[in-house]
């Protein structure tokens, strides 16, 4: 059975106004994403906010863009190794 959180999570929510807004959505979307909370991850929720247009926020596409992130950065990293291997 879904979570409430998760289906929550379909719905825009308002742009936070206020260091508490910030930290409660980033830690919605972190939740959501899986990754693990740190200053990257902040970093990274703060940059994506940044760059939408003015409106609603949704929760989903931050966390699916905050893992895909997160995901390349490893392949990257493994990519690298491997070459210096060779």
């Amino acid at each position: 059975m879904k979570t409430l959180r998760w289906i929550k999570s379909f719905i825009p929510v308002r742009m936070p106004i206020g260091l508490s807004e910030f930290n409660q959505l980033v830690e919605e979307i972190v939740t959501l994403s899986g990754v693990p909370l740190n200053p990257s991850t902040e970093g990274f929720v703060a940059q994506a906010l940044l760059n939408l247009p003015p409106g609603l926020v949704r929760l989903r596409a931050i966390a699916a863009a905050l893992r895909k992130a997160a995901c390349t950065q490893v392949a990257v990293q493994v990519i690298k190794d491997g070459e210096a291997k060779l």
